[in-house]
Protein backbone atom coordinates (compact mmCIF):
# COMPACT_ATOMS: atom_id res chain seq x y z
CA UNK A 1 0.00 0.00 0.00
CA UNK A 2 1.44 3.44 -0.74
CA UNK A 3 1.13 5.99 1.72
CA UNK A 4 -0.99 8.73 1.70
CA UNK A 5 -0.74 12.21 3.12
CA UNK A 6 -2.80 11.70 5.79
CA UNK A 7 -1.65 8.03 6.89
CA UNK A 8 -5.17 6.45 6.76
CA UNK A 9 -6.27 3.26 5.17
CA UNK A 10 -9.40 3.87 2.84
CA UNK A 11 -12.15 1.88 3.28
CA UNK A 12 -14.63 0.42 0.91
CA UNK A 13 -16.27 3.27 -1.46
CA UNK A 14 -19.44 1.66 -2.62
CA UNK A 15 -20.94 -0.31 -0.03
CA UNK A 16 -24.62 -0.44 -1.30
CA UNK A 17 -27.14 0.85 -4.26
CA UNK A 18 -27.35 4.94 -3.85
CA UNK A 19 -29.88 6.46 -1.90
CA UNK A 20 -32.82 7.85 -3.68
CA UNK A 21 -32.51 12.14 -3.72
CA UNK A 22 -33.52 13.83 -0.56
CA UNK A 23 -36.90 15.85 -1.24
CA UNK A 24 -34.76 18.92 0.13
CA UNK A 25 -31.06 20.18 0.02
CA UNK A 26 -29.18 20.18 3.23
CA UNK A 27 -28.72 23.14 5.69
CA UNK A 28 -27.36 25.81 3.59
CA UNK A 29 -26.61 23.94 0.43
CA UNK A 30 -24.53 26.04 -2.22
CA UNK A 31 -25.53 26.19 -5.73
CA UNK A 32 -22.20 27.33 -6.83
CA UNK A 33 -20.70 23.71 -5.87
CA UNK A 34 -20.85 20.90 -7.54
CA UNK A 35 -23.05 18.33 -6.68
CA UNK A 36 -22.16 14.74 -5.26
CA UNK A 37 -21.38 12.09 -7.20
CA UNK A 38 -20.27 8.88 -7.36
CA UNK A 39 -17.02 7.42 -6.44
CA UNK A 40 -14.91 5.35 -8.77
CA UNK A 41 -12.98 7.77 -11.09
CA UNK A 42 -13.57 10.75 -8.93
CA UNK A 43 -12.10 8.45 -5.66
CA UNK A 44 -8.72 8.60 -7.67
CA UNK A 45 -8.89 12.24 -8.75
CA UNK A 46 -10.02 12.95 -4.88
CA UNK A 47 -7.10 10.77 -3.32
CA UNK A 48 -4.75 12.09 -5.45
CA UNK A 49 -4.88 15.31 -4.51
CA UNK A 50 -4.47 14.61 -1.42
CA UNK A 51 -1.14 13.73 -1.36
CA UNK A 52 -0.28 17.06 -1.56
CA UNK A 53 -1.80 18.12 1.86
CA UNK A 54 -1.85 20.11 5.41
CA UNK A 55 -3.25 20.03 7.99
CA UNK A 56 -5.21 22.93 9.59
CA UNK A 57 -6.09 24.37 13.25
CA UNK A 58 -9.80 24.88 14.60
CA UNK A 59 -8.81 28.63 15.15
CA UNK A 60 -7.81 30.06 12.08
CA UNK A 61 -7.69 33.69 13.22
CA UNK A 62 -3.81 34.83 14.09
CA UNK A 63 -4.09 36.27 17.58
CA UNK A 64 -1.13 39.39 16.81
CA UNK A 65 -3.03 39.86 13.21
CA UNK A 66 -6.08 42.12 13.09
CA UNK A 67 -8.88 40.54 11.01
CA UNK A 68 -12.16 42.94 10.20
CA UNK A 69 -14.06 38.74 10.10
CA UNK A 70 -13.69 35.55 10.26
CA UNK A 71 -15.23 35.29 6.76
CA UNK A 72 -12.34 37.75 6.05
CA UNK A 73 -9.79 35.27 7.75
CA UNK A 74 -10.55 32.16 6.47
CA UNK A 75 -10.27 33.43 2.76
CA UNK A 76 -6.67 34.70 3.43
CA UNK A 77 -5.81 31.82 4.86
CA UNK A 78 -6.99 29.31 2.38
CA UNK A 79 -6.18 31.92 -0.14
CA UNK A 80 -2.58 31.17 0.68
CA UNK A 81 -2.99 27.47 1.25
CA UNK A 82 -3.89 27.51 -2.20
CA UNK A 83 -0.81 29.51 -3.34
CA UNK A 84 1.32 27.74 -1.82
CA UNK A 85 0.66 24.48 -4.10
CA UNK A 86 -1.75 22.40 -1.46
CA UNK A 87 -4.51 20.51 -2.55
CA UNK A 88 -5.90 19.22 0.36
CA UNK A 89 -6.84 20.33 3.62
CA UNK A 90 -7.08 18.28 6.99
CA UNK A 91 -9.20 20.36 9.11
CA UNK A 92 -9.88 19.04 12.53
CA UNK A 93 -12.86 19.45 14.36
CA UNK A 94 -13.97 18.66 18.04
CA UNK A 95 -17.20 16.38 18.39
CA UNK A 96 -18.31 19.02 20.51
CA UNK A 97 -18.95 21.63 17.71
CA UNK A 98 -22.19 21.13 15.84
CA UNK A 99 -21.93 20.63 11.62
CA UNK A 100 -22.92 24.29 10.71
CA UNK A 101 -20.14 25.56 12.41
CA UNK A 102 -17.60 24.77 10.45
CA UNK A 103 -20.16 24.89 7.41
CA UNK A 104 -18.66 28.06 5.88
CA UNK A 105 -14.83 26.95 5.93
CA UNK A 106 -15.62 23.24 4.37
CA UNK A 107 -17.63 25.71 1.89
CA UNK A 108 -15.00 27.76 1.36
CA UNK A 109 -12.41 25.47 1.14
CA UNK A 110 -14.19 23.43 -1.85
CA UNK A 111 -14.88 25.96 -4.12
CA UNK A 112 -10.69 26.90 -4.20
CA UNK A 113 -10.60 23.56 -5.42
CA UNK A 114 -9.01 22.07 -2.49
CA UNK A 115 -10.08 18.23 -0.93
CA UNK A 116 -11.54 18.90 2.84
CA UNK A 117 -10.72 15.76 5.01
CA UNK A 118 -12.87 16.41 7.90
CA UNK A 119 -11.19 15.24 11.07
CA UNK A 120 -12.75 14.01 14.55
CA UNK A 121 -9.97 15.42 16.99
CA UNK A 122 -10.98 14.23 20.58
CA UNK A 123 -13.76 12.58 21.56
CA UNK A 124 -15.46 13.64 24.69
CA UNK A 125 -18.46 11.45 24.45
CA UNK A 126 -19.42 8.44 26.58
CA UNK A 127 -20.51 5.96 24.22
CA UNK A 128 -21.03 4.38 21.20
CA UNK A 129 -24.30 5.63 20.49
CA UNK A 130 -23.18 8.66 21.03
CA UNK A 131 -20.20 8.50 18.52
CA UNK A 132 -22.64 7.27 16.10
CA UNK A 133 -25.08 9.79 16.39
CA UNK A 134 -22.48 12.69 15.62
CA UNK A 135 -21.36 10.74 12.48
CA UNK A 136 -24.92 10.06 11.24
CA UNK A 137 -25.46 13.93 11.88
CA UNK A 138 -22.30 14.88 9.98
CA UNK A 139 -22.80 12.90 7.25
CA UNK A 140 -26.86 14.14 6.73
CA UNK A 141 -25.59 17.82 6.99
CA UNK A 142 -22.69 17.42 4.23
CA UNK A 143 -24.58 14.63 2.09
CA UNK A 144 -25.00 17.26 -1.08
CA UNK A 145 -21.18 17.94 -0.94
CA UNK A 146 -19.30 16.26 -3.78
CA UNK A 147 -16.75 13.94 -3.58
CA UNK A 148 -13.83 16.24 -2.59
CA UNK A 149 -15.01 15.78 0.97
CA UNK A 150 -13.53 13.17 3.26
CA UNK A 151 -14.55 11.97 6.27
CA UNK A 152 -11.79 10.72 9.05
CA UNK A 153 -13.37 8.81 11.98
CA UNK A 154 -11.16 9.43 14.86
CA UNK A 155 -7.75 10.98 15.42
CA UNK A 156 -5.59 9.12 18.01
CA UNK A 157 -8.25 7.20 19.90
CA UNK A 158 -5.41 6.35 22.74
CA UNK A 159 -5.84 10.46 23.62
CA UNK A 160 -9.59 10.83 23.55
CA UNK A 161 -11.43 9.10 24.70
CA UNK A 162 -8.54 7.02 26.09
CA UNK A 163 -10.05 3.75 24.76
CA UNK A 164 -6.91 1.76 24.89
CA UNK A 165 -9.16 -1.76 23.72
CA UNK A 166 -8.62 -2.02 19.64
CA UNK A 167 -11.22 -4.41 19.68
CA UNK A 168 -13.68 -1.61 21.18
CA UNK A 169 -12.02 1.72 18.62
CA UNK A 170 -13.11 -0.42 15.90
CA UNK A 171 -16.57 -1.48 17.05
CA UNK A 172 -17.11 1.88 17.23
CA UNK A 173 -15.91 3.22 13.94
CA UNK A 174 -17.21 0.14 11.86
CA UNK A 175 -20.62 1.32 13.69
CA UNK A 176 -20.27 4.89 12.56
CA UNK A 177 -19.78 3.27 8.81
CA UNK A 178 -22.51 1.62 8.78
CA UNK A 179 -24.78 4.92 9.96
CA UNK A 180 -22.76 6.79 7.22
CA UNK A 181 -23.42 4.30 4.39
CA UNK A 182 -26.72 4.70 4.79
CA UNK A 183 -27.04 8.24 3.99
CA UNK A 184 -23.83 8.60 1.75
CA UNK A 185 -22.97 5.39 -0.15
CA UNK A 186 -20.02 6.51 -1.88
CA UNK A 187 -18.81 9.13 0.91
CA UNK A 188 -14.57 8.55 1.05
CA UNK A 189 -14.33 7.24 4.67
CA UNK A 190 -10.46 7.35 6.31
CA UNK A 191 -9.62 5.26 9.07
CA UNK A 192 -5.89 5.51 10.89
CA UNK A 193 -4.79 3.07 13.30
CA UNK A 194 -6.63 2.38 16.39
CA UNK A 195 -4.55 3.55 18.98
CA UNK A 196 -2.31 6.58 17.21
CA UNK A 197 -1.65 7.15 13.36
CA UNK A 198 1.83 5.81 12.57
CA UNK A 199 1.61 2.94 9.83
CA UNK A 200 2.75 0.30 11.78
CA UNK A 201 -1.17 0.44 13.72
CA UNK A 202 -2.71 0.06 10.26
CA UNK A 203 -2.56 -3.70 10.57
CA UNK A 204 -5.08 -3.65 14.09
CA UNK A 205 -7.30 -2.19 11.58
CA UNK A 206 -10.29 -4.58 11.27
CA UNK A 207 -13.38 -2.94 8.78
Amino acid sequence: MRPLTFAALLLSLSAGPALPAADAPSPRANPSLPAAEPAGADASRVLQKMRNGVCVNFNLVDPYVEIASLEQAQTLYLDTIRAAGFTAIRQFFNSNRTAPSYDDMVRAALQRDLVVNLCMFAWPGTTKEQFVAKWREIALHFRDRPPELVFELMNEPMLAPKIRETEIVMDWINAAVTAIREISPTRILLVGGPQFMQANWLKEVNP
